[in-house]
């Protein structure tokens, strides 16, 4: 029997994921998510971030120390610099420039604007209550911690 790729599981294991976690906050169970499950994604989340920085240094450390020519180094860092400013000046451009052709905020009336705020400040009021109010996060709690 073929096996299917890595990709393709990582793919089915994402799908399945989102519909299970639509499936038990649609049927009730956010507090079984909120408790059990959801400490673990964060957990599984500050690895990553945890990882990120090392291997990004061990990779350059790497990279410099394989090289036959220290006399290039300058060069390679340089070019690296400037490969590095382009990209961050094309991506401000492209961001600026699509906010200001869609106007994105130009489209919602004052009204609109003034009732989402009232609706979204009784939303966080409620929501900073039960954080203050709040004893307990669940028996995985200190895996957020």
């Amino acid at each position: 029997m073929k096996r299917i790729p890595l990709y393709l599981q990582i793919l089915i294991g994402l799908v399945v994921g989102i519909a299970i976690g639509f499936v038990a906050i649609a049927a009730g169970g956010e507090a079984v998510v909120n408790d059990w499950i959801r400490p673990f994604g964060n957990l599984f989340i500050k690895a990553l971030v945890l990882v990120a920085v090392p291997l990004v240094f061990v990779t350059l450390v790497k990279g410099v120390a394989e090289l036959k020519d220290t006399s290039s180094l300058s060069r390679l860092g340089g070019r690296t610099v400037v490969t590095y400013l382009c990209t961050t000046v094309f991506a401000v451009i492209v961001g600026m420039g699509s906010a200001m052709l869609m106007r994105p905020g130009d489209v919602i009336g004052d009204d609109v604007v003034a009732e989402m705020g009232q609706k979204y400040a009784d939303a966080t009021s409620t929501i900073q209550l039960k954080q203050s109010t709040a004893e307990d996060g669940g028996p995985l709690r200190f895996l957020d911690d």
